[in-house]
């Protein structure tokens, strides 16, 4: 009885053990940077429902000196897309990302273009944590370079 009792504990740790592996997300330095570049663009082709999936519940933005949980931050996306506005557009530049355990830290420099003719331009710090085998926006902090008429930028 105590050899059935602990064949089935080990087998109970393996399981675990694999189950939790399974369920790690790769450390792929640019399909992470690609899953952050198209965040936008997830919006624009996949929809509302699709966009907010990839936030976690506990989501924190910070914009430009003022914080956003995620169900304010979503509620005003949601409210501009309702509005027929969409990114059109999305590139990354200066692109670096970091790996730590669950956390991947990502850096980089943002150009969206907008289907009213305006982009955004700006830097962000975003860390994703794994969720599930996925990575899902936790934090983000954006400081804003430009907002408005592409002809308005400085390149």
């Amino acid at each position: 009885m105590r050899a059935l009792l602990m064949t089935a504990h080990i087998w109970l740790v393996l399981a675990a053990g694999a189950q939790a592996k399974a369920e790690r997300c790769a450390r792929d330095d640019q399909a992470l940077l690609t899953q952050e570049r198209d965040v936008a663009m997830v919006l624009a082709r996949e929809g509302f429902d699709a966009y907010e999936a990839l936030f976690v519940p506990d989501f924190t933005l910070w914009i430009d000196g003022r914080s956003l949980v995620r169900d304010a931050f979503l509620s005003g996306v949601s409210e501009w897309f309702g509005a027929g506005n969409r990114a059109t557009r999305t590139a990354l530049s200066n692109a670096h990302v970091e790996f730590f355990e669950e956390l991947a830290l990502a850096r980089y420099e943002i150009q969206e273009d907008f289907n009213d003719g305006t982009i955004f331009q700006g830097r962000i710090v975003s860390l994703e944590r794994c969720v599930g085998g996925k990575w899902r926006l936790f934090r983000s902090h954006v400081t804003t370079l430009h907002r408005g008429p592409a002809e308005a930028a400085e390149n």
